[in-house]
């Protein structure tokens, strides 16, 4: 089963790798510096307490939204960001964001609970370093977040460094 996955995913990113570069020969755009931003993007992201799978899709220039859904053993999480981005260049962007989500925990005990948290990060185009690159979006983060599972042993504030790899189309 995990093959089929590893399968799955890999035909995935080939066939959107595929479609990108189409159509960026298509109108004609040759390199990253003159290639707009894509709106959509599909990943990983990682932030406390939001962390897993993750899809992207920018609703303006400066407007972006996340849905980061993971599941880990006997956790499962579902995460919805909103993201304000505060700069205008489409390779590097700094942005601010907050987070609404719901935690599930059951292993020996079960709990849910709803968590939220805010915090900032800066996006990188990876194809501003290797230009040779598909078109892939690393960023790094730092916020706060709150959850209540004191069940599982995770109460009130704490601080969340974050990190993901987005392929966009």
């Amino acid at each position: 089963m995990r093959r089929f996955r590893t399968g799955a995913l890999v035909l995935v990113f080939a066939a959107l790798a595929a479609n990108t570069a189409v159509a960026q020969s298509a109108t004609g755009r040759g390199g990253p510096a003159e290639a707009l931003r894509p709106k959509v993007g599909i990943g990983f992201q990682t932030s406390w307490p939001a962390w897993g799978l993750s899809g992207m899709y920018d609703v303006t220039e400066r407007v972006s939204g996340q849905a980061v859904l993971g599941f880990f053993g006997g956790w499962t999480t579902f995460s919805g960001r909103g993201l304000y981005h505060f700069g205008q260049e489409p390779q590097v962007r700094p942005y601010g964001y907050g987070m609404l989500g719901f935690w599930r925990y059951s292993l020996i005990t079960s709990a849910s609970a709803v968590t939220f948290g805010a915090g900032a990060g800066i996006d990188l185009d990876l194809r501003k370093l290797a230009p040779e690159l598909p078109p892939l979006f690393a960023n790094a983060e730092f916020g706060i977040s709150m959850v209540d599972l004191a069940l599982a042993g995770y109460t009130g504030a704490t601080m969340a460094f974050g990190a993901g790899l987005h392929y966009r189309f």
